[in-house]
Order: structure tokens, then sequence, then C-alpha cells
């Protein structure tokens, strides 16, 4: 702005003070883009209301310099005024519009009701509004999802235990205030909560717009166990009120806010909170402002920005209870046990198809999983519903390990044991255990723990497919493009992964300690193999089929692999817990997620993999799937790379818009073609089409994001 960069217009108390508050809160000034646009460039005035620039209230400052930035890299630049009381009460006209020195102007946060018709119908030019709206619509402006992130915060809070919840908020001093009172509202009913009138707690003046500080705040004669706030500066202001009154955050009582704004000084207690995409909302409030200034006959409306964390994870977590479960609790067999194995195009279900135990062991595993992160023990049935299947008929009670495929009533129909299988079982196993403790099926999962090692390991690594005594057979199950592999990436970390699960829920179990130090011994050699001979650096990938040497048998690049393997075993070293070999992988895995994003990304979504430098460009339901948990793992390990989180945001916008199928009964597509058409030959359960990958990644971004 002219006031930060020296230049006349601004008083000299006006800039000073601006500076003093610019610093406080660690304001740079933007870069100018060097690059000439063929585009007209404006003055564009900003306008703030003194009330929401207390000592402590930097998000508006925050979201200043984010339409500062967006000005400058449009070539305007932006002059800045403070709106005082005396200002509003007298209906006094902005020096900026008086002088007009602007051709613009954004208001950032909500004046008084009067004031903002005054400017409506005075200002004479373009005005959006930032962070607030009318309800008649009749000025642009960009909001965040308050609503759906005031649901997703109580749904939070829920589901940690708490059924006395408070809101913090003054009820129709602002629409968004009132809206995330909706939302808080939503949760509640959905949950048979009745709302307690005591726990509406006022923040402010409706009329001025003045928030209470910490010692006026009201709180019920019977405390909540929870507070949502309405914004992270009223959060802090809770608090401070609470530890006045002796109580501990979050030990005695558990706080929320919104905005994701700390306040230095006045809260150091880290709270969860709904964040803000200000970035978008100044683009957009930036954008359009542009389009009106030239002329262009251009009406945006109330614009909600949704794309933030905690509303992708509540998105997920409303199609994992409302889609992916609900649609495999259909499929159960009541009749002869487990889940049916085959629902075609069409949608018809064959009651008497093959039951694959692969689809069974992660059925078991996605309802174990689901029990876990969703707090609902209902599910337990369902997940049991799986084990009593695989125990009574997918384990060969004669020579151990698991069949690869069942008939429908249960009698062995492929009788191959292969070692990816009894890796899938191991890990639907270990998470039953987890959400049931069930002591027999963790016994279960270390016996198969013992039959692999045993049976399908030899000096040059795991074998592939054995017969039913585990002679070894033709490994025609995990071999593809034209090649029949001896090994395999493919199993070696699925493997892995069953390993690593084994190992987490077994820590503690004192009866399992030696097998438990032998699984450790087994996940450190699986990671040396895959740095040493999986992992191909001059190509950045992995390489997928070998011979029985671990040689490459051909050149493949495939793109859900690597960015699946990037985060497994992400998580095994956080498993493991050895910072050696984490520092060691770091690199590898970043360099996989990288090279991943910048082969296959494209059109919002990830080609499926490239043979022999041709791309099947082929949008695999999986794939997607798995590209949204790893592009979203990388950003959590290096923030500074936002493109993987846009990634992982945009992929979960193109599932949603194209991989999920609208009809009604159905799920997943099988896969797409790169434009999102959906082959409709293809069925939408069979034995390996199961809520494993999509029901992970939706249990996965809930679990990061809400945490």
């Amino acid at each position: 702005s002219k006031a930060l960069s020296g230049q006349k217009g601004v008083s000299e108390e006006m800039r000073l003070k601006i500076r003093k508050l610019s610093e406080e809160m660690g304001y740079k000034a933007p870069t100018v883009v060097k690059e000439k646009r063929p585009r007209k460039s404006y003055n564009i005035g900003v306008l703030i209301s003194d009330r929401y620039l207390a000592n402590f209230d930097s998000f508006y400052w925050k979201l200043y310099q984010e339409v500062a930035d967006q000005a400058i890299q449009n070539e305007c630049f932006t002059l800045f005024e403070i709106l005082s009381e005396e200002m509003e009460e007298n209906r006094q006209m902005l020096r900026l519009l008086e002088e007009k020195k602007v051709s613009g102007l954004i208001v950032i946060g909500k004046p008084g009701y009067e004031y903002a018709d005054y400017l409506r119908k005075n200002a004479g030019m373009p005005l959006v509004f930032l962070d607030f709206y009318e309800t008649d619509a009749s000025v642009d402006c960009f909001i965040s999802d308050g609503f759906y992130g005031a649901y997703a915060l109580t749904n939070y809070l829920i589901d940690k235990g708490h059924r006395e919840i408070a809101y913090v908020g003054t009820l129709f001093s602002t629409e968004s205030i009132t809206d995330r009172y909706l939302g808080y509202l939503k949760s509640l009913m959905e949950h048979g909560i009745t709302p307690n009138p005591e726990y509406l707690i006022e923040d402010r003046d409706v009329k001025s717009g003045l928030r209470d500080n910490y010692s006026s705040l009201a709180f019920p004669e019977k405390m909540p166990t929870a507070f949502v706030c309405n914004c992270d500066f009223i959060a802090s202001i809770v608090i401070k009120a609470l530890e006045e009154k002796g109580l501990r955050i979050p030990e005695d009582i558990s706080v929320v806010g919104y905005d994701n704004y700390l306040y230095p000084g006045l809260c150091d207690v880290d709270i969860t909170t709904y964040e803000v995409d200000i970035r978008e909302m100044a683009r957009g409030a930036i954008e359009t402002l542009l389009k009106k200034m030239s002329g262009e006959n251009y009406k945006r409306g109330i614009h909600i920005v949704e794309e933030d964390c905690m509303s992708i994870a509540a998105e997920m977590r409303q199609h994992l209870t409302e889609g992916i479960i609900p649609f495999w609790q259909k499929l159960r067999d009541e009749t002869y046990g487990g889940f049916c194995g085959f629902m075609g195009p069409e949608l018809s279900v064959d009651q008497k198809a093959v039951k694959g135990c692969i689809l069974n062991s992660r059925i078991l595993w996605f309802f174990s999983n689901a029990v876990m992160t969703l707090k609902d023990e209902a599910l337990l049935a369902d997940a049991a519903h799986a084990y009593h299947f695989m125990k009574e008929h997918c384990i060969d009670k004669e020579y151990g390990g698991v069949f690869w495929s069942v008939t429908y009533d249960g009698v062995p129909e492929d009788t191959t044991k292969h070692i990816y299988n009894q890796a899938f079982a191991i890990y639907a196993l270990s998470s039953y255990y987890a959400a049931s403790k069930d002591k027999e099926a963790l016994q279960t999962a270390f016996s198969l723990f013992s039959v692999i090692e045993e049976k399908g390991f030899d000096e040059g690594g795991y074998k592939e497919a054995l017969d039913r005594t585990f002679a070894p057979a033709a490994n025609d199950k995990l071999s593809e493009n034209g090649v029949m592999a001896d090994r395999t990436m493919n199993t070696l970390l699925h493997v892995f992964e069953a390993y690593t699960e084994l190992y987490r829920v077994s820590k503690g179990e004192k009866e399992f300690e030696a097998l438990q130090q032998k699984v450790r011994e087994k996940l450190l050699w699986i990671l040396e193999t895959f740095h040493d001979k999986v992992y191909n650096p001059a190509r950045h990938r992995q390489e997928v089929f070998f011979d029985n040497e671990m040689n490459s048998l051909i050149d493949l690049h495939s793109y859900g692999h690597d960015i699946e393997t990037a985060w497994l075993l992400d998580r095994g070293l956080s498993v493991l817990g050895d910072e050696a070999y984490a520092a060691k992988w770091a690199p590898v895995i970043a360099d996989l997620t990288a090279e991943v994003y910048r082969a296959a990304y494209y059109n919002d979504s990830l080609s499926n993999e490239c043979e022999k430098g041709v791309v099947d460009k082929k949008r695999v339901w999986w794939v997607q799937a798995e590209a949204v948990v790893g592009f979203y793992n990388q950003y959590e390990k290096t923030p500074e790379h936002t493109e993987y989180l846009e990634a992982a945001e945009r992929i979960w916008g193109f599932i949603k818009a194209h991989v999920i199928d609208k009809r009604e009964g159905s799920e997943w597509f099988m896969h797409v073609d790169d434009n999102g058409n959906p082959d409709m030959t293809q069925p939408i359960v069979e034995p390996w089409k199961c809520p494993y990958h999509n029901g992970r990644m939706c249990m996965e971004i809930i679990r990061r994001m809400e945490k």
C-alpha cells in the first residue's frame, strides 16, 4: 500500500500506525511482479473498521496483506483507510472516495449495517465485501464456509466425547457469526443433542460490534465441557477467562476456534481451529474488482471459499458415512457369510459369485478402521462379520495360510497361497485386534507372519505365488504388462504395510515381544531392500517387476504405486521411530512424490502408468485415492510446497465430479478417462475392487486434517 511504500496520500500519523501494526504482525511488502501484463493499473481502496484493529487482533491485517499482495501481482496499488466509530455514526464519506483516489473499494470485515448501506448507495464505484456479506447479495462478496466449518468443529468435539458444548458469538451482529451458529446447531441436532439456551454466550455489542474482554464474558452457572468460538480471537478471550477461573485448557475444558490465526501475547495455548483460505478469498476479491473497474458487466454474488483443509475432511467424513459404508453394508451376505463378491456395471449383485479372500481381508480392514476413526462401535458388527468368514472359510485349517478365493458358500475355489494375500490378512487382523481387542485375531496375525517368513521368504527376498502346500507356482496373479515376475515391488510394499500395522498394534503385548522384535527386524530389512534394489534414483521412481535376483524386467513407471509407497513408507518409519532411517528415507520419499507430480498430474487427476515411454492416461479409482493421501502427506512434511496441497484438493474435486458414481446404489467407477468419462463396462465390485483405497483415503485425511 502507499502507507508502507512511502508514497503520498497518507497522513504521517496514519502511516506510523499502519507501519507499527504491520511490523507487529510480521508483514513483508509484496514483491512486484516483473512480467508486464496487458492490463490497466488501478488504485484500489481498502477499508477496515477500527473495531477490528484492537491490540491483539491481527487477522484482518493478515487478510489485508493478502489483498495487497494480490493487487501488486496485478500491477495495482492498495490505499488503506480506517473507518472510525464517529465516521460511521455521522455517515461520513471516506477520504479515499471523496478525493477520487481509487477506482474501486474492498471492505474487509463488516461495518455497521447502516454504513454498509450508505456505501452501497453513495460510493459511486465498484465494491467488494470481504469476510462478510449482506443478505440481499447486492454487493459481490467473498466469505469462508462458516456454516460448514462450525459444523465440522462441533462434530470433532462430539467425536471426542463432548455432549455439553457452548457457542460463543452474538447472533445477528454479523451474518458470519450467525452462519457458524447454525452449523453448530446442525451438528448438535444430528447427534440428538438438544441445544441449551444457556450455552449461547454473547461476545460483543450488536450495534457497535465492539467485543467484550475476557473479564466480561457471562459464563453459565453449569459450565459446558467445550466451547465452539466464532473466531480465534474470541477463542483466545475465552481461554483467558477460563484460566482466570483456574481451569486448564484442554485438560479441564476444550476450546475450538475459527480462522487459524493465533494472537501472540493474548493466548499461548494451541487449539483446534478451522483454517480459512484467505489467499483464495483475497485473489477472488481482487479479480472480481478488476473486472468491474475495467467496465465489464460482471457479478459474482455471494461466493463461499470452500477449499480449506477442514472442509475437505468434513466432506470425506460425509462421503465415508453416507456413501462408502452404507454401500458395503448392503453387500453383507447374511445367508453364507462374508460379503457378496461381485456387482456388475449395471449394479446387479451376483449372490453366487466367487469371494476373493483379498476382498474379504480389505473389507475387514476397512470396517475395523472405520470403528476407530469414527468412534462408532456399531460398525464393529460389520468387521466381525468379515472376521468370522475369514476364520471359518479363508484360512486353510490343514496346511495353514490363506486361500486366494472361495466359493460363495465358503468352499476353497483357488487354493493358491500368494504372499500378497497373506500380507493383507495380517493387515486386516491387526486392525481388527486394535478395534475389538480380540486376542485371537492378533494370534492369527502372528501365525500368518510365521507362515510368510517360513514358507514365503528365501535368500533373495519374498516369494510370490505358492500352491496350497507352499510349493512354487506361476505368479500370474501379480504379473502384468506381458511379463511373468519372480518378485514384485507390489508384494514387498504390502508385506511392509502389513508388518507395520502388526508391529504397531502389538506394542506392549508381553506374550508377543519376541515375535514383535522379529517383525521390526523384517521391517528394517524391507526398507533396505526398497532403498537399494527397488528405488531407482536415476529415474526417480521404483522398479515394478523383477526376476529372482531382483533385476528389473520392464521399463515401467507405476504412478499409483509410487505415490502410495511414498506415504506408506513414511507411516512405517513413523511407527518404527528410528530417526536414522527416517533421515535416510526423507529425500527418497520427496523424490518419488515430486516425480509423480511432474510426470502424472494433469487435468486435476493422475494418469495410471507409463510403459516404455507411453503413458496410460486412464484415471484408475485407486490411483486417485492414493494420490490424495500421498500428496497431502508430502505437504504435511514440507508445507512450503503448497502445490501438493493444491493437488490433493483438486484430485478430490475430480473424484467427486467424475469417479464417484452418482447412480443410486453404486459407489466408485473402476476408471474414467482423462476427461472424466467413465468406462461403463467395468464392474463396481469384484475381487480387487474394494473399500480399501477410497475408504482409507477418507480416513487418512480425516485423521490428518482434523487432528
